[in-house]
């Protein structure tokens, strides 16, 4: 006879609603403020966008992360992906220059090589 571990206790309804979301209001006036944020200073990271959505005074619910928290950056880039694949912010305003670049050298002609 195997003894069964019973499951984990699911947490209380007020931990789970303690801030771990955005109302809709939140997320639109996010969006709004991104987006203007990518538009006046392009091209920038995310961490960039995230640090210019700390510091404005429009989005008083982001804050500057501590404790190894991740909160307020996950929904900056979050947001910031959703509104790149939705067509809202062009892929090129938001840059990543610490990736490689794998794209293949070509030339065309043997003097462009030398």
């Amino acid at each position: 006879m195997s003894a069964t571990c019973p499951p984990a206790p699911k947490p209380s309804k007020a931990r789970r609603a303690s801030g771990t979301k955005l109302t809709p209001q939140q997320r639109e006036l996010l969006r709004a403020v991104l987006f203007d944020l990518a538009k006046e200073l392009r091209p920038l990271t995310v961490r960039g966008l995230y640090y210019q959505a700390v510091i404005s005074t429009a989005l008083p619910f982001i804050t500057k992360d501590s404790n190894r928290s991740r909160r307020s950056y996950g929904f900056v880039q979050h947001e910031a992906l959703t509104l790149r694949v939705e067509g809202v912010i062009p892929w090129s305003w938001i840059v990543d220059e610490s990736r490689p670049d794998y794209s293949v050298a070509r030339w065309y002609a043997p003097a462009g090589f030398a």
